[in-house]
Order: structure tokens, then C-alpha cells, then sequence
């Protein structure tokens, strides 16, 4: 039955959000504005659910129905009962912060116009991340409704109290600073252009910590940082050989951070398949760097028919994926070298009178 549930009925999700935004405009003249924008975000998830729900399973007889597993041997498993194996107990409270200040000004350059937008941008993100993983006597999670089997028909649901505490804690902290420019050219009637740079100095430090009396931490690890600069860029053209007909193409770069944080627990392996080595908190995986280039047409028709069209190129390098388990159970990740897509879509839309 899809509609029964089985877990806990005192597991919850409690959420709360907290925003405060400011802006500012000032108009220098009919050609030259300032923006400025801020906002602060405080939000707390907490979490406790008895969600890992199982089969009793046993290698000998004592249950009336088995299957098989890759070695043709039989796993003999109980499916009149279910237990709740695995309750899992986290909070994470962030703190965001956040604004950009944006300068347009018009200009010309003999007979092409220029739209200049020149900006500044800032975040800064403060996240722990409580966990109560260890669950079992006097651990994070514990009580009479431990690990309860109940029935899978008709169960009860009420097998008994559960006390949750955290003993961990993931802390981060991101900070990005971006100077940007960007161009917009009107060349001709029928030409219009984009031209864009941006610059990103990206810093974020991760480290452990465990937790006793509700919140409060010690016992840090080494704090693992993360520094990197990025300067990307885009371009586009589009011309309009006629009212109705568009044509364009564009050429952009782009840079994303990595956040994974380094688990000591996992493995992890770089584009050559050589294990990666993280110790004396040097950086994590290389942030991911890409391009696409992409060019298409839109055409309309008395305002009824409207075909869109396009073909693109992207290239991803230094994607992270997930490798498996080895023969020791541990998780395995990897940073593989690039990943190319290429294709095209289609699109017509027709409007009736």
C-alpha cells in the first residue's frame, strides 16, 4: 500500500526563514543611473526522520520466502515485517549575506551606441551543519522506539520514544568577490552586439567540530581552504536581415567552485586515476571550468507562427562523479577530465486567430 506510511509518527521537518533586503537608486541624468541592492538571509532547517525502512533478512531458513543474489546463493527475508534501521537526526542553520552595486552609462563611439554596465558583487554564506549520526545506546539517537519492527499490514506506528542530540558539526564559510563589465552595441539597425568579463576571487574554509550540550563545539579539525580566481567572458552578435527573421550566435566561458568538503572516510581520485592526497589542508577537487558556443535563428510570421531553432557546443572539464564502493565498502569519487555535449532543438509555436 503506497498510501501507508510506516515511520515514525513523531518525525518532523521545521523550517524557518528569515530575509531583509535594502535598495538604492539614483539617476545621475537620463543616461547614467546607480543601483545598489543588499539582502541577509537567516535560515534554519531541522530534521529527524526514521527513514531507512527494511526487510528482516537472514542466511538461514527461518523465514519462508528467499531470492538469490549474484552468486546464486539464497537470502531468506521476511516481508510480513519492517524495521526501522537507520533514524537520521540533522540541523543546518546559514546565515547569508549579499549585495551588488551596478553603474549603467550610456555612450558613443562615432556611429555605435554603447549600454556600459559596470558592477561590484559580494556574498558571504556562514553554514553549520549539525549531525546526530550515531545512533545506539547513549548515542545520538536512542530509546525504547530504537530499531522497532513493525508490521507491514496494519502496523503501529507508536513503537516507543526516541531522544535525538547532535555530536558533529560541519562548519563553512564562502566568500566571493566579483568586478564584472558588460557592453551591449547597437552597430547597425540590423546589428546588434554583447560583449562581458567578470572576475571572481572565490575563498571558502571547512572544517569539523564535535558537539556536546546542544550546540556547543569543540575539539575543531584542521580547517581545509579553498582559494581560486576565475576571469570569464561572453560574446554575441545578432542580425535582423529583416523585421520578422533573427539571427545570432554566441561564445561564452564560465567557472564553478567546488564544494564538496574532504571526508576522510572516502576516496577520491583524480582525471589519471591516481588516488588524491588532501592532507596539510590543501585545496579540494579543481573548480569546474567550461565553454559553449551556440548559434540559432527566430522567425515570426503575422503573429501566428513562431520557429525557433538552434545548435550548440559545451564542454565541461573537471566534473566530479560518484566511482562506487571498492571491495572494502568505501565510497569512491572521482574528477574526470572533460565532458562534451553537442546538439540541437527545434521549436515552432503557432498561435490560432
Amino acid at each position: 500500500n503506497r498510501e501507508q506510511r510506516y515511520n515514525d509518527p513523531f518525525d518532523y521537518l521545521k523550517h524557518k526563514n528569515y530575509n531583509f533586503s535594502l535598495g538604492y537608486k539614483h539617476k545621475f541624468s537620463e543616461t547614467s543611473n546607480l543601483k545598489f541592492n543588499a539582502s541577509y538571509t537567516h535560515d534554519i532547517i531541522d530534521y529527524f526522520s526514521t527513514e531507512e525502512l527494511s526487510f528482516l533478512k537472514s542466511s538461514d531458513p527461518i523465514y519462508n520466502t528467499y531470492y538469490l543474489n549474484a552468486d546464486n546463493e539464497k537470502t531468506y527475508i521476511c516481508l510480513d515485517t519492517l524495521q526501522r534501521t537507520f533514524p537520521l537526526r540533522f540541523s543546518h542553520h546559514t546565515n547569508t549575506y549579499q549585495h551588488y552595486l551596478d553603474y549603467t552609462v550610456q555612450a558613443n563611439t562615432g556611429s555605435i551606441l554603447h549600454k556600459i554596465l559596470v558592477g561590484y558583487y559580494m556574498m558571504n554564506a556562514e553554514r553549520t551543519s549539525y549531525t546526530g549520526y550515531n545512533v545506539g545506546a547513549g548515542g545520538d539517537v536512542d530509546g525504547p522506539g530504537l530499531f522497532a519492527k513493525i508490521a507491514f499490514v496494519n502496523p503501529v506506528l507508536n513503537q516507543g520514544h526516541l531522544e535525538t542530540k547532535f555530536s558533529g558539526a560541519h562548519l563553512y564559510n564562502e566568500m566571493v568577490n566579483s568586478l564584472y563589465v558588460q557592453d551591449l552595441l547597437d552597430i547597425h539597425p540590423k546589428i546588434k552586439g554583447l560583449l562581458g568579463l567578470r572576475a571572481d576571487f572565490y575563498n571558502m574554509d571547512y572544517q569539523k567540530a564535535s558537539i556536546r550540550n546542544e550546540f556547543d563545539e569543540y575539539d575543531h579539525s584542521e580547517k581545509t581552504t579553498q582559494n581560486h580566481f576565475a576571469l570569464t567572458y561572453r560574446a554575441g552578435l545578432v542580425y535582423q536581415p529583416i523585421n520578422s527573421l533573427s539571427l545570432y550566435g554566441s561564445y561564452a566561458n564560465y567557472f564553478r567552485p567546488n564544494r564538496r568538503s574532504y571526508n576522510p572516510d572516502f576516496l577520491y581520485f583524480d582525471s589519471e586515476g591516481q588516488e588524491m592526497d588532501f592532507s596539510g589542508g590543501s585545496p579540494f577537487f579543481k573548480p569546474q571550468k567550461g565553454y559553449q558556443v551556440e548559434g540559432g535563428l527566430k522567425y515570426t510570421y503575422n503573429s501566428m507562427i513562431q520557429l525557433n531553432s538552434s545548435v550548440f557546443f559545451i564542454e565541461k572539464n573537471n566534473i566530479i562523479e560518484y566511482l562506487g564502493k571498492n571491495d572494502e565498502g568505501t565510497r569512491m569519487y572521482g574528477q574526470i577530465g572533460v565532458v562534451a555535449s553537442k546538439g540541437f532543438d527545434v521549436e515552432a509555436i503557432i498561435t490560432p486567430v
